[in-house]
């Protein structure tokens, strides 16, 4: 109930979302390469000569740069593998392990807490495939529940692990998403978990309901209940950072409404969020720009779904979404900071000419030696949504996690990807070094014309 696409046909299991075109730029270089990027990339150093050294990844296996020695260049530009690269990575891989092991072993929730950030880090700026979890399947599983039973700041760890690993190898986790749907159920309805955690086993929750086959049985359940949570009134007479973190749970909460909307039958949809139209509409007036975003892009994803599929628009009154739109496009309040203002005008006049028939204005997104187009809210929901689970690492997944690009549509992985960009920045050198080279004779060409006027 509450599912459009079919479990048995695994294949098709992105087939309702909009084509997103793939464009390989040929001509320039991309300042924003996953291989330049310092936060996208992960080198492996050992650290085991160190007298105080530890089984965590932040201890030189995770770097803001790329290994020296695991690719050169020779003198013709042309790319050299090291014989270093091997013992990279078995080095990474017993790393894993060791701080695996340790999650495992350890007594101290400090510790564990530190090792979970080291793990979600590792995640994050290396994509974890087969080559490193095949032997290690069922350690991370054991890790993820245990942290997930200890409940507090532990659970929201390992809750963010789990998003991670549902990215990493998709509906593999179906069984294992089955056992532990309950449990992380649990924090997410429970009033007395801190925010944050009740967010990021929101975010789990939902991604396992996008990726596996089992959530198609739970996706009316979990949306019905992210709706409660981001509609419920606050309670009590919390301070200002309470309030913050309470109105983050519910644009989160939302949010993530918003995604597995765009899976979600239409008539369920509809049937859910029509009694609560006035409560949708009044999360505009939210003193927390998040909320106010997440309701305004919420109303937007249904109309635009609206649009598409030619369905009947009912559950909006467009005249006053207009006002409210217009309002919220041009203020100019001074109690709001030029910051906030900035992106509620610029989100918002995209919303105003979605309701006015227009189509989302697109946006390029370059990784690497390729450019992804979102033209979509619903795309737009989909990168924002594993953009907030991967961070910086986002580039390096669109360009080697297959699922992220069945997902976008981007086809294949490109197996000469550090070729391509190494020798789009090699020709980019050499154009620059030419032209350099050009300017110099010109301008000494001038110098010898200085006297040859005649006043």
């Amino acid at each position: 109930m509450g599912r459009k696409r079919d479990s048995s046909k695994s294949n098709n299991r992105y087939s309702k979302r909009h084509p997103t075109k793939q464009i390989i730029d040929d001509n320039g270089s991309d300042n924003d390469s996953v291989l330049n990027d310092a936060a996208s990339i992960v080198s492996i150093y050992s650290n085991a000569s160190h007298p105080n050294a530890r089984y965590d990844l932040d201890d030189g296996i995770l770097s803001g740069q790329q290994s020296p020695d695991y690719c050169e260049e020779d003198v013709n530009g042309t790319i050299v593998g090291n014989e270093d690269g091997v013992a990279h990575f078995d080095d990474f891989a017993s790393k894993l392990s060791m701080v695996l092991e340790e999650l495992q072993s350890t007594k101290s929730q400090k510790d564990r807490l530190r090792h979970y950030d080291s793990l979600v880090k590792a995640f994050q700026t290396r994509y974890l495939g087969d080559d490193y979890l095949d032997n290690r399947k069922m350690t991370l599983q054991e890790v993820i529940e245990h942290g997930i039973k200890r409940l507090g700041d532990e659970s929201g760890s390992a809750a963010l692990i789990l998003s991670l690993t549902l990215i990493t190898i998709g509906d593999e986790c179906d069984d294992f998403f089955r056992s532990i749907y309950g449990h992380i159920e649990r924090i997410l309805i429970d009033p007395t978990a801190k925010p944050l955690v009740r967010s990021r086993a929101a975010t789990a929750l939902s991604l396992g309901c996008f990726i596996t086959d089992y959530g198609m049985e739970k996706i009316a359940e979990l949306s019905n209940q992210l709706l409660l949570i981001a509609f419920s009134p606050v309670r009590g007479h919390p301070d200002a950072n309470q309030l913050m973190a309470v109105n983050l749970l519910k644009a989160m909460c939302l949010n993530m409404f918003n995604f597995l909307s765009t899976i979600a039958d239409d008539e369920f949809v509809a049937e859910l969020i029509g009694p609560d139209m006035n409560k949708l509409i009044k999360c505009l007036e939210s003193s927390h720009l998040e909320l106010r975003l997440a309701a305004g892009e919420c109303i937007a994803l249904l109309y635009e779904n609206c649009m598409e599929n030619d369905l009947d628009l009912h559950l909006f009154n467009i005249h006053e979404l207009r006002e409210k739109f217009s309002q919220l496009a041009t203020d100019s309040q001074k109690s709001k900071s030029k910051k906030e203002l900035r992106t509620q005008r610029s989100n918002f006049r995209q919303i105003l000419r979605t309701i006015e028939g227009d189509s989302y204005g697109p946006e390029t997104i370059k990784f690497g030696c390729e450019k992804l187009e979102i033209d979509s809210w619903k795309m737009k929901r989909y990168y924002d949504t594993f953009c907030s689970v991967l961070g910086s690492g986002m580039n390096l997944h669109l360009s080697q996690n297959p699922m992220l690009r069945d997902i976008f549509e981007l086809g294949p992985v490109l197996l000469d990807q550090v070729l391509n960009t190494k020798n789009t920045k090699l020709n980019a050198r050499n154009q620059h070094e030419t032209n350099r080279k050009n300017r110099e004779m010109n301008r000494s060409k001038m110098r010898g014309k200085r006297g040859d006027f005649d006043y």
